[in-house]
Parts: structure tokens; sequence; C-alpha cells
């Protein structure tokens, strides 16, 4: 696995640099309607993102040219809940953690970087902790999270059929180096 340099990294909170990511093929006028309707925008990390998580003791890592969503809000909380508002810094670990059924962490320590597996349950609740550092709102944050609960099964059951394995996807990150 590699190693990072922890001494350089902040343990405040941030976010990570990324680019809107368009489509340009040319569609349909109804395929581009239902898009307008339905679709959520979406974001690549343009440069390796590390996020101290002080629950875990641990830095999160999110890859460059990893690319999500922002919060996957119901339509029905759209009113009051934006995909890129008061829980957009806790959606990209949920995001990739739903994908891959867990976490890059990095030990403080050593600055070794491991995949550590995560339950549904743990993967939510580390959502719902982000989303409250960011925010300090713990009602509006904990309404998400029990919305999470419920909604995002589909989401997750989805994510296990898809079989993405982080080994296959980012094999770079399982040779020994030092960054």
């Amino acid at each position: 696995m590699i190693t990072f340099n922890t001494s350089q990294l902040s343990k405040g909170i941030h976010f990570p640099n990324m680019k809107g990511v368009v489509e340009t093929k040319q569609i349909s006028f109804l395929k581009r309607l239902w898009r307008f309707f339905s679709f959520s925008r979406k974001f690549e990390i343009v440069e390796n993102y590390f996020l101290w998580v002080d629950i875990l003791q641990k830095f999160i890592f999110l890859t460059k040219t990893f690319i999500y969503n922002g919060a996957s809000v119901p339509k029905l909380l759209g009113m009051f809940y934006s995909t890129t508002g008061v829980l957009f810094l806790g959606s990209g670990p949920h995001d990739f953690s739903y994908r891959y059924n867990g976490l890059f962490l990095i030990d403080p320590n050593t600055g070794k970087l491991e995949f550590q597996e995560m339950s549904k349950k743990e993967q939510d609740s580390l959502f719902n902790h982000l989303c409250q550092l960011e925010t300090g709102m713990g009602l509006a944050t904990g309404i998400a999270r029990h919305s999470l609960m419920i909604f995002g099964i589909p989401a997750w059951i989805n994510c296990r059929k898809r079989n993405c394995l982080v080994i296959r996807d980012f094999p770079e990150f399982y040779e020994d180096t030092y960054v």
C-alpha cells in the first residue's frame, strides 16, 4: 500500500477541488427533457482529497478522478435539501463508500493507506457526522440520515449489484510507494 506524509495534511474542514462533469454527446429531445427533470449534476475530484475525521482518528482519502453527484436527495425532500447544500461535504465519501463498500483511510501516525470495509449503517452514520461537522445542524442532518436509512436502500442494493471492486478500479494504491 501507499504511504503518505501526513504532516502536510490539514485537519480542518475543507471541500475537494472539483469540476462539474457535463456529458456533451448528442441525444434526442425527449432524453434531454428526461435528464432536465430527473438527473443531478456530477462532480469530478481533480486532485487527491484528504479529510480528517475525528471519530475515526484517521484521514479519509478520495482519489482524483472520482466522480459523484453530491447528495442524492429524494424528490419529496428536494424543497428542503439541495444536492450541493448542507449535505455536500458528506456526500463524496458516502458515495465512494456505497460504491465500494468501504473507504480508503490513512493512519496519521504511519501514513499508510488502507481500505476499510464498512456496513451500510456505519457509512450512513459517517455521512451524518460529516454533514454535522460542516453545518452544526444536528436536526437537519438527522432528518437526512433517517431518510437515507429508508430511501438509500435501493442505491445500496444497486451498488452491490454493480460489483465495484476497489482493487480492480484503483490498483495503483496497492503498490508499495511513498508520496
